[in-house]
């Protein structure tokens, strides 16, 4: 399967993996001032649900891991 073709089948897995975390996560990483919070917390839920695909191998493991 070409790159194109898988990112664009992971997309909205990674969408729903980075969702499930928020959720599952809830309010445990935000700090005092949420906005300057904010960034931190997507960067995590996007790390994540990268993470997740990569290790169920929906998504390649190398382009995760580079």
């Amino acid at each position: 399967m070409t790159t194109i073709r898988r990112r664009r089948r992971c997309a909205p897995a990674s969408a729903i993996m980075h969702e499930i975390f928020r959720y599952w996560n809830g309010w445990r990483l935000r700090g005092p001032d949420y906005p300057s919070s904010q960034s931190f917390q997507e960067g995590i839920n996007e790390y994540m649900a990268n993470l997740a695909l990569a290790s169920s191998g929906m998504s390649d493991p190398d382009e995760f891991y580079g």
